[in-house]
């Protein structure tokens, strides 16, 4: 099992929107399934580290069940520190192998397993799959995230690199500064004449940014093994488990990556979606995967043609907002981060606008009608039944695309406008502690100002904005903070 005295990989080190139970829901939703209610569900989480994805869950969902299970007895204890801090009731962290822990009887909505399978042995990624066909219920959806070929062949080059420059011996700190300083070399020396340079290249470009515990995990760990799709998917049939998608839909659908890329990989793949996922792969060089995976008793049920009829029960978010720079008069471009979505249609846009409104709450589909809903609207719908078909279209192929996040339960959140502003207790409790990043409510880690890391400690609903501009004011006079950190 991969852990060590420096730091968690850090697929298992921060919250990740994909893994939470409520968009593993919706999107089984989408497939026609019924998966069990995520408010009072029962969320096993294989190789949980110190609890950074399932603690925020059990704050937020206290009716539901959360089980950890971990190797590091030094990552056990951080968790269950936490978890008396935050008083939580709902959710337990254990140490144990997970090829040899015992979970005879218990029964699980929701596994998770994030950022472990390629990095341990193949008699522990046997217990993974286990534990998912003998613990998850009948209509439960297990999730796993993996390294995939050939995509990861490129990023073997950089591993063999890597681990033969800080070699076996020192601290993990010292030998992943000797990959990095290695890294730094490669990226500035390699070749660009040819093909194994540019490859390198890019690839060692790529990984240079990225944190120690990235490369010390991805790259210096003593196991990863990445494995093909169709290895995969076998595997997990040998155990009784059927692939339903990817957590990140998108990556599901060939035209995500173009027309005619899409048009080739269908006509190889015909009806075959295991075929199909396996060339979307061979096309784009995907290195990372994060399935779905469901009790292949349910496999009759799946419908895989989606359909926007769907969408109904689920609710939507969007981190895009209109972006008035790029905007050409009828086409609206909405953006967040290096992410961006243009569109000329009037509804999507009042959509998209609606719910950047209302982020991180969610919005129903209803909702949404309500914002289009207006004479203002170039050909404006005659009617909810219309508009409601013209609004799912528009959403599925949004969803389709990623642009629009979906969840089986709704989000409601408070408002900046607050005289008494409040905030996430655990993001509280993780900014007294100095950390410079905290949980959001879409299961997110959002970086922190240095203000709002002093401040939000406070922000407990007990003080109102004049009392927080004196505690402001007060960290300046005594040199907690320095008029330079807030610019």
């Amino acid at each position: 099992m991969v852990h060590n005295d420096y730091d968690v990989l850090p697929y298992r080190s921060m919250p990740f929107a994909q893994t939470q139970p409520s968009h593993l829901a919706a999107t089984a939703m989408l497939f026609g399934m019924e998966p069990p209610p995520v408010a009072g569900s029962r969320v096993l989480e294989l190789g949980c580290a110190a609890g950074g994805n399932i603690i925020p869950l059990a704050v937020r969902f206290p009716n539901a069940q959360f089980s950890g299970v971990d190797l590091s007895a030094r990552h056990v204890e951080d968790g269950q520190r936490t978890i008396r801090q935050l008083g939580l009731n709902n959710i337990q962290i254990t140490q144990g192998d997970l090829a040899a822990i015992d979970l005879a009887g218990q029964q699980f909505d929701y596994i998770i397993c994030h950022g472990v399978f390629s990095w341990v042995p193949r008699s522990v990624q046997d217990a993974i799959f286990r534990i998912c066909s003998e613990n998850l219920v009948s209509n439960g959806v297990a999730y796993i995230s993996y390294n995939v070929l050939p995509g990861w062949h490129l990023r073997k080059i950089v591993r063999d690199l890597c681990t033969h420059h800080a070699g076996k011996e020192g601290a993990p700190q010292h030998r992943v500064a000797r990959a990095r300083w290695m890294l730094n070399q490669v990226a500035k020396l390699s070749s660009d004449t040819t093909n194994f340079g540019r490859i390198l290249r890019d690839e060692a470009k790529l990984t240079a940014p990225l944190p120690d515990s990235y490369i010390l995990g991805e790259f210096l760990a003593d196991e990863n093994s990445p494995c093909y799709f169709h290895e995969f998917v076998d595997r997990a049939a040998d155990h009784g488990l059927t692939f339903l998608c990817e957590a990140n839909l998108a990556a599901s659908i060939p035209e995500s990556y173009g027309a005619e890329q899409a048009k080739l990989i269908r006509a190889i793949a015909g009806s075959s979606g295991a075929v199909l996922e396996q060339y979307i792969d061979f096309f784009t060089g995907r290195p990372f995967r994060r399935s779905l995976l469901i009790k292949s008793g349910q496999a009759s049920t799946i419908q895989r043609t989606l359909s926007p009829e769907r969408l109904r029960p689920l609710h939507f978010s969007s981190q895009l907002r209109l972006d008035p720079v790029a905007n050409e008069g009828a086409n609206a471009v909405f953006t967040h981060q290096q992410r961006s979505m243009s569109t000329n249609d009037p509804v999507l846009r009042r959509v998209m606008e609606r719910l950047a409104s209302a982020y991180p709450g969610t919005c129903t589909l209803d909702d949404l009608v309500g914002a289009i809903e207006d004479d203002n609207l170039p050909d404006p719908p005659q009617s909810k039944a219309i508009a409601e078909a013209r609004l799912s279209e528009a959403l599925f192929k949004a969803v389709a695309s990623a642009d629009i996040t979906i969840s089986s339960t709704p989000l409601q959140v408070g408002r900046a406008m607050s005289g008494f502003p409040a905030v996430f207790k655990l993001a509280r409790l993780q900014a007294a502690g100095g950390q410079d990043w905290a949980n959001s409510l879409q299961h997110r880690a959002v970086a922190l100002h240095p203000a709002m890391r002093l401040l939000l400690p406070f922000l407990d609903g007990t003080q109102d904005r004049n009392m927080l501009r004196e505690r402001l004011d007060e960290a300046l006079r005594t040199r907690q903070i320095s008029i330079e950190q807030l610019n």
